[in-house]
């Protein structure tokens, strides 16, 4: 009998063979008929993605931590956090700030797919499949109006086979890495627009596209974001009438928004010194061959037998760089897409540089960058980059049978990769996640603190595995209470205290939780060390009957932050409003 794995790859291969022999019975029976480009990319983009559905979730990669997050965050919705902050449930059932920390566009997503009712896990995979789907659709819009039909749709094709786009998908299950797939390519096409037309609408839609990147994975939109504005600049060379203002308009637009995104992108950058994230660094370099070549399952598997992920950039993508080169030096590249290829191929060769150890000064002297924590998350980037470059190429390319054949090999050299290799039941347990201690509060230069950290990591599995009993204990004196309220970010009782009393309320203390009692502000001690009661919320009690509320509110800098977008928003909506009331019906330009 077949284990799951080969079963897997079986049906995949079947599903193949069967699309094929119908593809070629239609052209058989209409040989005159034009193959619609576009509908082929979505039958060809769908059948890579039919695995995800099988039962359960993933045995290897995130899913299931994912799943965790996203129940918490629905929970946050439902009860009107509509910009969820808080995991209440999660981190051992202490609460941690991840959704300030982490992605949140998939989650929001997710969540419309949970409302109609699919559940949590189904939701999650209607995410990463639509994603992927979405990715090879952006990718062909763009590249088709960059370079032609045909090479938009290579392109297309080298971008959803990329073997990271892949990993990511089937094995990682990186869901905010899939998702952001689809908007590098809206980043150039809404980049080249605007500087080619200056119209309004590609503006904003230039901005809610950065906005979308930076919700989706962040670490991406560092190294995409500097890339479009550069192509910004090549097709400024290559319009007619060159001015100042056409040079800074994708400029401009990212900037916007950027703006639009500081609610979200400011606190995670000055809160996560407050998490065991200030610990991390950047690293996980590979050797150049490991980029080249995958040891297993004769270079056509893309993860080891121990799990473990072989990130090589793709043989077809590799021999389109190398052919771009050749036509390049031949001088037989159009000269519209000659500029634009040398900036591709210097992209190319820089990220892949810093894929390698020797480009560890630049990681060290660029602070911002240790956010990848691997650095191989560049294979993103990349993937776009090499896809681009292979539209270009084959664009050289007469023969169609030529291109149908780079296609097919280029589809069909990743089949192996199709599908995580092991599908396991679903946890429903919400504690059991790998940010059982996410949060524990770290005050930066207190040596103390780390400690204490290091005390808790070695007792992780105890902390996850038993979540707290109850929400609130004494510490010392006595007393009880009964709670009134429990959401993610409030919290309510009324205490009777009988002796003079240390409380431990059991959530992680990070900024902006605060204590009331009897609607007085009373201090919080998260340096409390007595019955493991370090970085929890703890706090004193003289003896009386209190209402004590305990809230997780905004810091000065988040309340700072989301005034910046909501002000931005604003004047963007304003200026929308009042540029369609004085061109009504007209097409709107900036000037």
């Amino acid at each position: 009998m077949l284990t799951d794995p080969y079963l897997t790859t079986l049906v995949n291969i079947c599903i193949v063979l069967l699309a094929t022999i119908g593809l070629l019975i239609y052209r058989y029976a209409f040989p005159k008929k034009k193959i619609n480009l576009f509908f082929l990319l979505i039958i060809i983009s769908i059948i890579p993605i039919l695995s995800l559905f099988r039962e359960g979730t993933f045995n290897a990669g995130d899913l299931r931590v994912h799943t965790a997050q996203f129940m918490d965050f629905y929970y946050n919705i439902q009860e009107g956090n509509i910009l969820p902050q808080w995991a209440g449930d999660l981190c051992g059932g202490y609460g941690c700030p991840v959704y300030e920390i982490e992605y949140i566009l998939p989650y929001y997503l997710a969540s419309l797919f949970h409302f109609v009712g699919f559940s949590f896990l189904t939701s999650l995979k209607l995410v990463l499949a639509f994603s992927f789907i979405a990715s090879g659709i952006t990718m062909f819009v763009w590249a088709k109006e960059e370079f032609g039909e045909v090479s938009g749709f290579t392109a297309a094709i080298f971008y959803l086979f990329a073997p990271y786009h892949l990993i990511d998908l089937h094995f990682r299950a990186s869901i905010g890495e899939v998702l952001s797939f689809v908007f590098i390519p809206l980043l150039f096409l809404f980049c080249k627009r605007l500087t080619e037309t200056k119209k309004v609408k590609y503006f904003f839609l230039e901005s809610l596209t950065v906005l979308c990147i930076l919700l989706s994975h962040s670490s991406t939109a560092l190294i995409t974001i500097p890339l479009t504005i550069l192509y910004g600049i090549v097709i400024w060379l290559r319009v007619k009438n060159k001015n100042i203002l056409l040079l800074l308009l994708p400029s401009f637009s990212v900037f916007y928004g950027i703006l639009l995104s500081t609610y979200y992108w400011l606190p995670a950058l000055h809160d996560v010194q407050y998490t065991w994230w200030r610990f991390t660094t950047y690293g996980d370099f590979k050797p150049l061959w490991e980029y080249i070549y995958s040891p297993i399952a004769y270079g056509f598997l893309f993860q080891g037998h121990q799990g473990e992920y072989r990130l090589i950039i793709g043989y077809p993508q590799l021999l389109a760089i190398f052919v771009a080169i050749f036509l390049l030096f031949q001088n037989k590249i159009d000269k519209k897409l000659k500029l634009f290829l040398i900036f591709l191929l210097v992209c190319f060769f820089f990220l892949f540089f810093m894929l390698l150890s020797e480009s560890n000064f630049i990681w060290q002297h660029i602070t911002i960058l240790h956010t990848f924590i691997t650095v191989w998350r560049l294979l993103v980037p990349i993937s776009f980059i090499t896809a681009a470059i292979a539209g270009i190429a084959i664009k050289n390319t007469s023969k169609p049978i030529l291109i149908i054949l780079i296609c097919y090999v280029t589809i069909n050299s990743t089949i192996l990769n199709w599908a995580n290799r092991k599908m396991v039941p679903q946890l429903t347990y919400p504690f059991i996640t790998t940010d059982a201690i996410y949060t524990e509060y770290f005050e930066p230069g207190k040596p103390e603190f780390l400690t204490e950290f290091n005390k808790h990591l070695s007792e992780f599995d105890e902390i996850i595995a038993n979540p707290p009993s109850q929400p609130i204990q004494f510490l010392s004196g006595n007393g009880k209470f009964t709670q009134i309220k429990r959401t993610p970010i409030s919290h309510e009782y009324i205490l009777q205290v009988t002796s003079n009393s240390v409380l431990r309320e059991n959530t992680d203390y990070f900024p902006g939780w605060q204590v009331k009692a009897n609607n007085i502000k009373i201090p919080i001690n998260y340096e409390e060390k007595k019955n493991d009661s370090f970085g929890k919320i703890t706090f004193e009690l003289n003896k009386g009957l209190y209402l004590i509320d305990i809230n997780f509110t905004d810091t000065v800098l988040r309340g700072f932050a989301k005034a910046v977008s909501i002000v931005s928003l604003t004047c963007g909506i304003c200026f929308l409003l009042i540029i369609r009331i004085k061109n009504s019906k007209k097409e709107i330009y900036l000037k």
